[in-house]
């Protein structure tokens, strides 16, 4: 289902591009100009502000790829699918969290159907395997004694995001832990005190 989100997001972008042919040759800034009119997730906004011409129509192909339930080799260095995957990883899971998110029709439209027939957590397990068959991004579960706000989860997924790209944390409660948080990557627990310093740094814990 998290394809259908990806062709909407290349309708609305090949509409927007319908009649600008001399998009591409302007400069980050007059792109950016053009852009800011309208509401996309952040990702793409950045990745078509900066991608080139032959790029974005071989990303548009693998997309197509994609979105016909195919994994082709390229995914993973395609400018867009990147964009997407970072969406999925960070604008999506703070959505769910609570944060409003202002979409076009057509793509607000295309998350409230994902929504109706996937639970939320089968939407996280859902971007969790395409990261890791993508990206081969490990899977990381964050188990914290009771329910994280979503500030705190945007900020944990943040601070991993840097040590390990892609890669999408699933949280989950554990009333064992007396306190602090414990993270288990391939089903092993590994030192991520930097980021408990990290967020005790932020006020954020």
């Amino acid at each position: 289902m998290l394809n259908t989100f990806l062709t909407a997001q290349l309708r609305e972008t090949l509409s927007f591009l319908h009649g600008k042919e001399d998009f591409f040759s302007g400069n980050e800034a007059a792109r950016k100009k053009e852009l800011s009119k309208l509401k996309w997730p952040a990702s793409f906004t950045a990745y078509m502000a900066e991608t080139k011409e032959k790029d974005f129509l071989e990303d548009v192909a693998l997309a197509l790829e994609f979105a016909e339930g195919r994994h082709p080799d390229g995914l993973k260095k395609s400018g867009m699918f990147t964009a997407f995957m970072s969406f999925l990883t960070s604008e999506l899971p703070a959505h769910m969290d609570g944060t409003e998110l202002a979409l076009e029709k057509a793509l607000q439209a295309s998350l409230e159907q994902l929504f109706k027939v996937r639970t939320h957590q089968e939407i996280d397990n859902e971007i969790q395997t395409l990261s890791t068959k993508v990206f081969g991004a490990p899977y990381i579960l964050v188990q914290m004694p009771r329910q994280a706000k979503a500030e705190l989860k945007a900020e944990i997924r943040n601070k991993l995001s840097e040590k390990k790209p892609h890669a999408y944390p699933v949280f989950q409660i554990n009333r064992k832990l007396i306190g602090g948080l414990r993270i288990l990557e391939d089903g092993q627990v590994h030192d991520y005190s930097w980021l408990g310093r990290a967020l005790h740094f932020t006020s954020l814990t």
